[in-house]
């Protein structure tokens, strides 16, 4: 799981306009501005999608913003493998704007049918505790903060982080 703006990309929706140009596979121009898809999340998803051991792995998103027609186009823009969108290589889609992204979740397990435990969840956590909010309440999710948005290292973190605990999950 995925939170977008500020973890996948930057900056974020509400600090861009349209028009909208795609410049390459991870760089659009909002009107003035250069929105980047992160390096480390371009890693995530190429792992995910080609990586063997990422076979039966799913991705989602669960984000949340006033603009989601800017993430729409952002996600419909990015190409994470050749031919391939972000929206297109996701199984579910939870971006739109609450107070909470716990409801997230709950459409997501609803949605998927994969359990809490089997979830590991990417957030940028700039203005809140989404990680935190999520743990508490969906017990079993495994959440990393990406306050420097997603990196290389995040991503290397948050499997050995969900490998901890799925082992531990798997002993109880």
């Amino acid at each position: 799981m995925f939170d977008c703006d500020a973890c996948l990309w930057t900056p974020e929706c509400f600090q861009i306009q349209g028009p909208f140009h795609k410049v390459s596979d991870d760089c659009i121009l909002a009107d003035k501005t250069t929105v980047r898809l992160f390096p480390g999340a371009l890693h995530a998803f190429r792992e995910i999608l080609h990586h063997p051991d990422f076979q039966t792995t799913k991705i989602a998103l669960a984000s949340t913003t006033r603009y989601p027609s800017h993430s729409k186009v952002l996600r419909e823009g990015f190409y994470v493998a050749p031919g391939k969108s972000i929206d297109s290589v996701v199984c579910s889609t939870q971006v739109y704007y609450a107070d909470s992204k716990v409801g997230h979740f709950e459409s997501i397990k609803k949605e998927t049918g994969i359990e809490y435990h089997d979830m590991l969840f990417f957030d940028d956590c700039i203005w809140g505790d989404n990680v935190g909010d999520v743990e508490s309440g969906c017990p079993g999710v495994v959440g990393i903060r990406t306050p420097q948005g997603m990196t290389i290292e995040k991503w290397k973190e948050g499997l050995a982080e969900y490998a901890r605990r799925n082992a531990k999950y798997q002993r109880s």
